[in-house]
């Protein structure tokens, strides 16, 4: 019999997406207008996979995390590589093993992170000098250590995942990441007026991100059961870091795609974009939310 906390979440995940489908079309009709939100199919797939990785932990866990990380890391070489970086065979496959290989060390080797990253950043850094070739060696470097960075920050998942109580704690940052971003497109394209950063993002709204802060907290609330630990106080100041390094991580990312000059990380995703596009706030509130939850437990 499953866990009543998992079949809470299977039922989330079909309700959620019902409701999302109906704010779309309803919203549109009694608005008059259109809105461009063609998600859906993928981000039942992202819910899935999610959902999947959090409930089988283990090597099914980290072999997701894994392909995502790579797939990741790809997109950042071939972002790099469109805004003038040059990448030599050496440092795209130190950056692509050191990235990959991170969440199955956090999963079976935890005490060991720190040693394996500190090495593989090191490897990274000294190609340049093996190689003997100074050339755009600092790019070489940075888009290794940006690979590193990118991995570690999103592994946090995992480490969220071996908390007490875990698997809601990953359920939890991971819908109420999906809602700050879902919610802030929604309330943007139906009363978005004024834009602030419209030469990074011309869809991000003052209008879509007070909505989004609204809606997060409100479906905290809703997943309350998610994280039974949390007192209300505590469940609602974890919906507002969440939102707000949402946004921040979307915004980060869209200022790297603008310097290089590219729409989307990749297509793999269809519509939406690619890896990158998909978990780019994920890499911000993973972090935040696991040292939010460890500053309450210092703190008790």
């Amino acid at each position: 019999m499953l866990d009543p906390i998992v079949s809470k979440t299977i039922v989330f995940i079909i309700t959620i997406f019902v409701i999302t489908t109906a704010i779309h079309f309803v919203g549109s009709k009694l608005l008059r207008k259109k809105i461009e939100y063609t998600r859906y199919p993928m981000w039942l797939l992202f819910a899935v996979t999610m959902f999947t990785a959090a409930f089988i932990s283990g090597i099914v866990q980290a072999l997701i995390f894994s392909v995502i990380i790579y797939l990741g890391v790809i997109e950042i070489y071939r972002a790099g590589e469109a805004g003038g970086f040059v990448a030599d065979k050496l440092s795209k496959g130190l950056a692509l093993a050191g990235a990959s290989l991170l969440p199955l060390i956090i999963s079976y080797k935890p005490e060991q992170t720190f040693p394996f990253l500190t090495l593989a950043g090191l490897a990274i850094f000294c190609v340049p000098v093996f190689q003997r070739n100074f050339k755009l060696a600092s790019n070489k470097v940075a888009l290794g250590i940006f690979s590193l960075a990118f991995a570690w920050m999103f592994s946090h998942l995992i480490l969220i995942r071996s908390l007490a109580g875990g698997f809601g704690f990953a359920m939890f940052v991971v819908f109420i990441t999906d809602a700050a971003n879902s919610m802030a497109a929604v309330f943007g394209q139906l009363f978005g007026k004024r834009k602030y950063i419209p030469g990074v993002s011309p869809g991000k709204s003052v209008e879509g991100s007070l909505g989004s802060f609204l809606m997060t907290i409100v479906f905290a609330l809703i997943l309350k059961f998610w994280v039974p630990t949390l007192t209300i106080p505590e469940t609602v100041a974890a919906a507002i870091l969440i939102c707000f390094f949402a946004q921040i991580g979307d915004l980060v990312f869209s200022v790297f795609k603008r310097e290089v000059g590219i729409k989307d990380y990749s297509n793999i995703l269809l519509e939406q974009g690619g890896i990158l596009d998909q978990f780019d706030s994920m890499v911000y509130t993973a972090p935040v939310f696991f040292y939010f939850l460890k500053m309450l437990e210092y703190f008790k």
